[in-house]
């Protein structure tokens, strides 16, 4: 197994974009301390009332959102984060799922989060995380989206992505 280190510290960290707000994408909120977060208002009630009607958002999870609520932009579609970087609402995974699209050399990296989860989702166009779909018809049109505006994709849950790219880097 490989393991990604980095040079700087949670401090350091300006600007956390969560793709969706379930408990493994917001459950570090708190240790950025000093950094701006970005999320889409349609995953915001869900994360602070946790129906039981929508999976993996859980109670125990609220304050990952409400001690970070001062320094959130609350979203609502497409926006630009900063030069070259911007955010597409997709929905599917969850009714506020985001992919964040990261300019590079190579092109558009598009950061899936849980829309695509692993390189099998993508290479045999199967939505899902399977049995974990919010709206399936969002999730086939984000693919689309996603093949015709990005250039190559970096899923949510595959440690496939260690094979692909063993030193870490991407771009």
């Amino acid at each position: 197994m490989h393991r990604a280190t980095a040079a700087f510290s949670p401090d350091e960290i300006e600007i956390v974009i969560n793709t969706h707000l379930h408990w493994d994408h917001v459950g570090g909120n708190k240790l950025f301390k000093k950094a701006r977060f970005y999320m889409q208002k349609e995953d915001i009630h869900l994360a602070l009332t946790a129906p039981k009607y929508a999976p993996h958002f859980f109670d125990e999870m609220r304050s990952c959102i409400t001690e970070v609520a001062d320094r959130t932009t609350v979203l609502d579609g497409d926006a630009k984060i900063v030069d070259g970087v911007e955010v597409w609402k997709v929905g599917g995974h969850t009714p506020g799922s985001q992919v964040v699209a990261v300019k590079t050399d190579k092109g558009i990296a598009v950061i899936t989060g849980d829309v695509i989860c692993k390189y099998d989702n993508w290479n045999y166009d199967w939505p899902g995380p399977a049995g974990n779909i919010w709206n399936i018809g969002e999730l086939v049109t984000a693919h689309r989206v996603i093949r015709q505006r990005g250039d190559f994709i970096i899923p949510g849950h595959d440690w496939m992505l260690w094979e692909k790219y063993p030193d870490g880097t991407i771009a």
